[in-house]
């Protein structure tokens, strides 16, 4: 048994390229359900929320997903 996690939701440096954090996370969770991923945690930093109100829609879109968040750092 694994658990699999990303840390810096929704946001940690530079993603580059034409492509943006709503759509990064996106891809990764159509990836997760393309390949039958149960449950994948994320952990929030939750500053990037104060700073980015938008982000709130990032975190609502991986919970509706079914995947679950943790508190990461502040």
């Amino acid at each position: 048994e694994i658990a699999l996690t990303v840390d810096d939701l929704p946001e940690h440096g530079d993603i580059g390229g034409d492509i943006d954090r709503y759509e990064l996370v996106s891809l990764l969770l159509s990836t997760f359900k393309k390949y039958d991923v149960p449950s994948v945690y994320g952990f929030v930093n939750g500053i990037h929320l104060e700073k980015n109100p938008a982000y709130h829609k990032i975190l609502q879109l991986w919970t509706a997903s079914g995947h679950q968040l943790g508190n990461h750092t502040y």
